[in-house]
């Protein structure tokens, strides 16, 4: 996912959270989605690496993942853009 991307992400009331300063949870690290996930760091990464996980942007060198497209990926069964492609 492109920055541009991320744009998109940032609807009105995510901009009034970061203006107001109140508690930030729409966006998550690698720590938190394996923490969500139930699975180890090193997966989780491997995850984001192999580009699996849905909503992720890298800043520079850090990833951040958007939170509300990940619990929408796992209420989907996280169906992957190659499931059901022959190989």
């Amino acid at each position: 996912m492109v920055a541009k991307d991320f744009k998109g992400m940032l609807n009105t009331s995510v901009l009034n959270k970061i203006k107001t300063g109140s508690d930030f949870q729409e966006i998550m690290t690698v720590d938190e989605l394996a923490n969500l996930l139930r699975i180890a760091r090193g997966s989780a990464y491997r995850a984001v690496k192999a580009g699996e996980v849905p909503g992720v942007v890298r800043i520079g060198k850090t990833l951040r993942i958007h939170r509300p497209t990940v619990l929408r990926w796992l209420e989907q069964g996280c169906v992957s853009p190659d499931i059901g492609e022959d190989r």
